[in-house]
C-alpha cells in the first residue's frame, strides 16, 4: 500500500521543485532580437540556426507536477504579500509557514548555484566566465 503525502506537507518534495522552477526561469531567457539578428549575421549556416532557436523556443517547462506547481505559486504569492501588507504571524497555516520555509531553501540554493551579471543582472551558473547574455567578461 502506498501513502500519499499531501503538497503541502511534502517540504523535501517543495524544495526540490523550488529550486527546479528557479533554474528554468534562470535558464529561460531568450536572446533578445539584436543578439539573434548578430547570430543570423554570422551563421555559416542559417537554416541550422533556425532550426536551434526553433527547438529552445519550443522546449518543454521542467517537469514540475500540477499540485507543485500551483502550491508553489500559493507559496510566492503569499511570500509577495507578506512583504508589502503589514500581516500577522497568526495569519499563516503552518503548513503555509512550512512551505515558505522550504521556498527559502531553495532560493538559497539557487543562490549558491549561481550568479547574476554586473552589467546586465541575468543569472549564470557559478564558475562561468562570460555571462551567457551579454558575453561580457567577469
Amino acid at each position: 500500500m502506498t501513502v500519499s503525502l499531501p503538497v503541502a506537507a511534502d517540504c523535501a518534495g517543495l524544495e526540490r521543485f523550488a529550486f527546479e522552477l528557479f533554474c528554468g526561469a534562470a535558464e529561460a531567457t531568450p536572446p533578445d532580437g539584436r543578439q539573434t539578428a548578430r547570430l543570423r549575421a554570422a551563421a555559416i549556416t542559417p537554416a541550422r540556426l533556425e532550426d536551434q532557436l526553433n527547438r529552445s523556443a519550443d522546449a518543454a517547462p521542467p517537469a514540475i507536477p500540477l499540485a507543485y506547481r500551483l502550491w508553489l505559486a500559493h507559496l510566492l504569492w503569499l511570500e509577495e504579500v507578506l512583504h508589502t501588507l503589514d500581516s500577522r504571524p497568526a495569519e499563516v497555516t503552518a503548513a503555509e509557514l512550512a512551505g515558505l520555509q522550504a521556498v527559502a531553501r531553495a532560493r538559497a540554493q539557487f543562490l549558491r548555484a549561481y550568479e547574476f551579471c554586473p552589467r546586465c543582472q541575468a543569472p549564470n551558473r557559478r564558475g562561468s566566465a562570460r555571462c551567457r547574455h551579454c558575453h561580457s567578461e567577469y
